[in-house]
């Protein structure tokens, strides 16, 4: 995911990077391979460690990415 965000970011113009939850963790991880184009960075909500439920869930994601991408997409988007 974080090579697929820089990827999509490489310009020559220096980038402001925002990130919510799982968001927040990708920004900070792109952030921290490319500090020279990071004009500014505002994270929420994101988290230090990853505990069991998060890595149940990333698990899950990463299985239904490579299985079922539509599937995926529609589970994220139930209204919880």
């Amino acid at each position: 995911m974080i090579d697929t965000v820089q990827a999509a970011l490489d310009t020559d113009q220096g980038w402001h990077v925002v990130g919510h939850s799982l968001g927040a963790v990708v920004a900070t991880a792109v952030a921290a391979r490319r500090p020279e184009q990071v004009q500014s960075l505002l994270l929420h909500a994101g988290w230090i460690t990853t505990g069991p439920r998060e890595a149940l869930m990333f698990d899950l994601w990463s299985r239904l990415l490579a299985i079922d991408s539509d599937l995926l997409a529609r589970i994220s988007s139930w209204k919880r």
